[in-house]
């Protein structure tokens, strides 16, 4: 029996995000229509999601001894996520985004991670480990996530990585460490491009999955999302056809509903369309954990609308 499903590393912070007509080109100015804050963060995005899901969550990160820490600790507890594994950083700052959005959902983001960067893998003990029906880094410190990684290998417990692009700039010769312990690896296109040295899809494939990862998951926004596995072809699931208002933190919610599919036993098919739908219906509203969806049942709801 284990207490927990999913146990969750990855950051939180406080995003201030603006919408604007357009993306601004260097030494120009444009005005933005509106500014607020919202919780976010890759790991909180993906626990939120998970929770209103329905699974039974561990999410660890950390962070600033701060009023940002305790509004962001309270905007936790709000949505369902439990603040008992967020480390406090004393004197530290917490973790902070700021950003732009387009009428059309495309975004560009500037972060400050701050406490964020305090957490360590000693903070997160084996008997945790073991309660966890699965590991799910996102965005990870590097040295927290080859810890937590080999040591769920060790023990058996299934885990996926969605790396960001800043672990794979950091870290680019160091990633394949990563990869080789990873059950499913989850990037964006500019992500798979960015870890894959040139060549044609395939070969680029083939190039992680030489590194011994199980499945790579490439998502690709309006596209949808392919699937890549040794021995089998490539499965594509295509995205529900919505207008976003904002795509800040779509991937962690995908993230979230692709994990609670694979816990619940769903076939590939039926997952990775379950996983496209939390994506979607996190990009309907602004911020990135506005729309995540608050049931399994609502997602179920969605499919069965868009599909008709």
């Amino acid at each position: 029996m284990h207490d927990q499903d999913v146990l969750i590393i990855g950051d939180i912070n406080l995003d201030y995000l603006g919408r604007c007509p357009f993306f601004p080109a260097a030494d120009q100015e444009v005005e933005m229509d509106e500014l607020n804050g919202f919780l976010g963060g890759s790991g909180a995005n993906a626990a939120v999601a998970a929770v209103g899901l329905g699974l039974k969550v561990a999410f660890f990160s950390a962070l600033g001894s701060d009023a940002a820490g305790e509004q962001l600790r309270g905007l936790l507890r709000r949505r369902g996520v439990a603040d008992t594994f967020i480390k406090t950083a004393d004197g530290q700052s917490s973790g902070m985004v700021f950003g732009v959005v387009t009428p059309g959902g495309e975004r560009r983001l500037f972060c400050y991670r701050g406490a964020n960067l305090a957490l360590r893998g000693a903070d997160v003990p084996d008997s945790l480990l073991r309660d966890c029906r699965w590991l799910h880094l996102n965005g990870p410190v590097f040295e927290v996530g080859l810890d937590l990684l080999a040591r769920a290998r060790r023990l058996g417990i299934p885990a996926s990585l969605d790396p960001g692009s800043i672990l794979i700039e950091t870290h680019p010769d160091r990633l394949p460490e990563l990869i080789a312990l990873t059950d499913i690896l989850l990037v964006n296109a500019v992500e798979f491009e960015m870890l894959t040295p040139g060549g044609s899809r395939p070969e680029r494939v083939e190039y992680l999955l030489q590194q011994g990862v199980g499945r790579v998951v490439v998502k690709e926004g309006a596209r949808g999302c392919v699937r890549y596995q040794a021995g089998k072809a490539p499965l594509f699931s295509p995205a529900f056809p919505i207008h976003p208002l904002d795509t800040t933190g779509a991937g962690d919610a995908f993230n979230a509903g692709l994990i609670y599919a694979v816990l619940n036993n769903f076939d590939e098919t039926g997952a990775f369309a379950f996983a496209n739908a939390v994506g979607a219906m996190a990009s309907l509203k602004m911020g990135a954990t506005s729309g995540a969806p608050e049931s399994a049942a609502a997602v179920q709801e969605f499919i069965k609308k868009m599909s008709a």
